[in-house]
């Protein structure tokens, strides 16, 4: 029977068995190549991504230069543990603290890196419950220190034992002295007992430091190097 005059063909039909596995073997290809493409890409960024990690990691070299205890902890010892300090906030405190007093355990790790300054001023408020931002009156639960949260951001003093606060400081009780919260769990060891890691998070190992360096950046897992930290500051 013949077909009436003026149907289109469908183009489907008139694509053989051989032309339709040829496309789809095309199509296949492109496909393949495609996602291989994408696949180098990604590896090639993440190697230059590691790249820079490691290069910024071996500029931190010259700009912490603190943590090497290059004679801090021999001036230290000279200070006698003299604390004076002089708040923004209208009034004045000179005070003599001892450096390893001890805190209290059920309140150790709301007040994780406090200094003994700062320990001696949050624990008259904790007693009832509460706590307040140097400077202020308002009052804050005692469950808002160390939570990961920044309420005090002009001083830090509720997250001394995280890097919420860019303005908090962690107090190494060991070697006596404070270094910037931000260096808090970041996978390099500040203080020489390794308090300041106390979350034991790794630098993955396409930002570790295999070389010279990582001999004066202490890496997690944190040795305990306090004794050579003292050796040194003697001998300066």
């Amino acid at each position: 029977m013949k077909k009436p005059l003026g149907m289109r063909v469908s183009p489907f039909r008139l694509l053989t068995r051989r032309s339709i596995f040829t496309w789809v073997g095309i199509l296949s290809t492109i496909a393949i190549i495609y996602f291989l493409f994408q696949f180098l890409s990604a590896n090639i960024l993440s190697q230059e991504v590691a790249k820079k990690a490691k290069s910024k990691l071996k500029e931190g070299l010259s700009i912490r230069k603190d943590i090497l205890y290059e004679g801090d902890l021999k001036s230290h010892k000279e200070k006698q543990h003299d604390i004076k300090i002089v708040p923004t906030v209208g009034f004045r405190l000179v005070t003599k603290l001892n450096m390893s007093e001890a805190i209290p355990t059920k309140y150790a790790d709301f007040l994780r890196g406090a200094g003994p300054l700062e320990a001696k001023m949050l624990l008259a408020g904790m007693k009832e419950g509460y706590f307040s931002c140097f400077g202020t009156k308002e009052r804050m639960n005692v469950t808002r220190l160390n939570d990961d949260y920044c309420d005090c951001p002009d001083n830090g003093v509720d997250e001394p034992g995280t890097n919420a606060c860019p303005r908090g400081r962690f107090f190494c009780r060991t070697d006596g002295r404070y270094v910037p919260s931000s260096r808090v769990n970041d996978g390099i060891c500040d203080c020489c007992d390794g308090a300041d890691e106390w979350g034991r998070v790794e630098l993955s190992e396409d930002v570790k430091l295999q070389d010279a360096v990582s001999q004066q950046l202490h890496q997690v897992p944190c040795l305990n190097f306090c004794k050579n930290a003292a050796n040194g500051a003697s001998k300066q």
